[in-house]
């Protein structure tokens, strides 16, 4: 049995698949081979009108689904609390699933949400791939996680899988980096420090060996806790340009350590949260969802990027929930939790698009998921 989606509205309302009326079908092939079929619904009790859409590219082996659902009229005010994409049941084997993994079926088929938070949930014989918006619906087009479902063919399921993984991924590359927490603490750093430190490694094992160091990376301590990832210029005065300039001289770029969600005690929360930065409910951290403090964020990587040419970050320290009212999110952690892994990619995606090349390296608090490749 398949029913397709099921939107929960309300904290005890849902809507399915089967109570959606079919307004238009479209269907047709792009130029390069890409194959869809779209389709209109409306759900006539809510007024609530919906996108379906089943998209497979020419020459590969997995499907992809997208849902969009609007309110038109607002007249009716609905909230999607939760989203399940896809529902199946079925009686073949059922393998994985969890937070951002697959769902093996069969030994032949895969699936899952393409979203690192997805929940792609295995319960007995039946497979739900769910998240959680937690958004107020109006006329725009509310766009929710896109689901994918593959075809193994000849070989194992794992084969085709990770050539899904393969096809949809950054490219992966080696990096080699100096990082200075290991030698060069809070008390010890400068300009002049970190650049005698280079030259070192330039001696011994760059010019000696022919070694290409990608990165030099400057960890914990250059910060001014009283700040959004500022330097402190007590510290290293000037900020990083002379030791940015010396690198790039020498074929070598600058990199930091800047955890984006930001703990105490790296950053002074207390202090944030009295300048109107927005902090988690547990007062631990700053809430990355928050407009303030994601502004002054980006203002920090865009000063990096384009002042030193960074093409290195270290994000470490990373932590989501959050059920603080005004952040942009509703007050539950559940519904702070996805918002903060939308906004955190985002930031990703937003230093990317001042750097392409730059490597970003998202290290503790984390979980595992190939989604988090994409």
């Amino acid at each position: 049995a398949d029913r397709g989606f099921t939107l929960h509205v309300g904290k005890d309302h849902a809507i399915t698949a089967e109570q959606c009326r079919v307004l238009d079908v479209e269907s047709g092939c792009q130029p390069d081979g890409t194959r869809q079929i779209v389709l209109r619904l409306r759900h006539d009790a809510s007024g609530l009108e919906l996108c379906l859409a089943y998209t497979l590219a020419a020459n590969d082996f997995f499907a992809r689904k997208t849902l969009a659902v609007r309110n038109p009229s607002e007249e009716n005010a609905a909230t999607l609390y939760r989203a399940e994409i896809e529902r199946i049941q079925t009686d073949a084997t059922l393998e994985l699933g969890g937070q951002g993994q697959p769902v093996f079926v069969g030994g032949r088929l895969f699936l899952g949400l393409e979203y690192p938070a997805g929940q792609n949930q295995v319960d007995e014989n039946r497979v739900c791939l769910a998240h959680f918006p937690g958004k107020r619906l109006g006329r725009d087009w509310l766009e929710l996680k896109t689901a994918v479902i593959g075809v193994a063919g000849r070989g194992s399921v794992e084969d085709a899988f990770a050539e899904y993984v393969r096809r949809i991924r950054i490219p992966p590359r080696s990096w080699v980096l100096y990082n200075s927490w290991y030698d060069i603490r809070r008390p010890e750093m400068s300009n002049e420090v970190f650049i005698e430190c280079f030259d070192e490694f330039r001696r011994l094992l760059i010019d000696k060996y022919g070694v290409k160091l990608d990165s030099f990376v400057v960890d914990d301590g250059y910060q001014d806790r009283q700040s959004i990832w500022k330097t402190d210029l007590s510290v290293v005065p000037g900020d990083f340009g002379k030791l940015a300039d010396h690198l790039r001289k020498h074929g070598c770029r600058f990199g930091i350590w800047m955890p984006l969600t930001a703990p105490a005690p790296y950053l002074d929360v207390d202090w944030g949260k009295a300048q109107g930065y927005e902090v988690v409910d547990s007062g631990t951290r700053y809430c990355i969802s928050g407009p303030k403090y994601r502004a002054d964020l980006k203002r920090a990587i865009a000063h990096h990027i384009e002042r030193f040419g960074l093409n290195y970050y270290k994000h470490d320290f990373n932590g989501f929930g959050c059920a603080v009212a005004g952040h942009g999110h509703l007050p539950e952690s559940v519904y702070g939790f996805e918002s903060n892994v939308d906004a955190y990619i985002e930031t990703l995606q937003y230093a990317r698009q001042l750097n392409p090349d730059v490597f970003l390296n998202v290290t503790g608090g984390m979980w595992l998921s190939p989604w988090w490749l994409m």
